[in-house]
C-alpha cells in the first residue's frame, strides 16, 4: 500500500475588505479527479506532509502535519500576513483510504492575524494542534488532503 499527498485547494477560508469566502467545498469535491497526486511514502510511520498557500496578495498560510502509528495527526499551522490589512484564514486535514472514505473526522481550524504594523513588521502566529484517526481505521491510510 502506497501513502499519496494531495496537494490541491484545500478550502482555505479567509475573510478581508477584498474578499468573503464562508462555505468550504464538499469533501468529495476536494479530491482530485486528475494527476495532481505527489507519491508520498511507503506506509510507514510517521507520515509527514506540508503545504503552504499564498491566500491572497502577501497574506500566506502553511502546514506541516505528521501522522503517527498511532493515528494521532499532530499539526502546525503558520498564518503570516506582509499586507497593511490581515485576514482570518482556515485549515483541515481529511485522510482518505484507496476508495476515497474519509477515515478521520476533518475538522476546520480557523487563524486569524492583524496586518503588518506601522513599521512595516509582517504579522504572524504558529499555532500547534492535533486529531485523532480512529483506532481501527489506522491500516487503511492512504492518502492525506492538506
Amino acid at each position: 500500500m502506497k501513502i499519496r499527498l494531495i496537494t490541491t485547494i484545500l478550502g482555505l477560508v479567509f475573510s478581508t475588505s477584498e474578499v468573503l469566502l464562508t462555505t468550504l467545498p464538499a469533501y468529495s469535491q476536494i479530491l482530485p479527479q486528475n494527476n495532481s497526486v505527489k507519491l508520498l511514502a511507503q506506509t510507514n510511520f510517521p507520515i509527514k506532509g506540508s503545504r503552504e498557500d499564498t491566500v491572497l496578495s502577501n497574506r500566506y498560510m502553511k502546514t506541516d502535519i505528521t501522522i503517527s502509528n498511532n493515528g494521532r495527526i499532530d499539526g502546525v499551522t503558520k498564518t503570516w500576513s506582509c499586507n497593511r490589512s490581515g485576514f482570518t484564514g482556515g485549515v483541515y486535514i481529511a485522510v482518505t483510504d484507496v476508495a476515497g472514505n474519509i477515515l478521520n473526522e476533518p475538522t476546520q481550524r480557523r487563524y486569524g492575524v492583524n496586518g503588518k504594523n506601522w513599521r512595516g513588521k509582517c504579522s504572524s502566529r504558529t499555532d500547534a494542534w492535533y486529531e485523532q484517526i480512529p483506532e481501527n481505521k489506522i491500516n487503511s491510510v492512504h492518502s492525506v488532503v492538506i
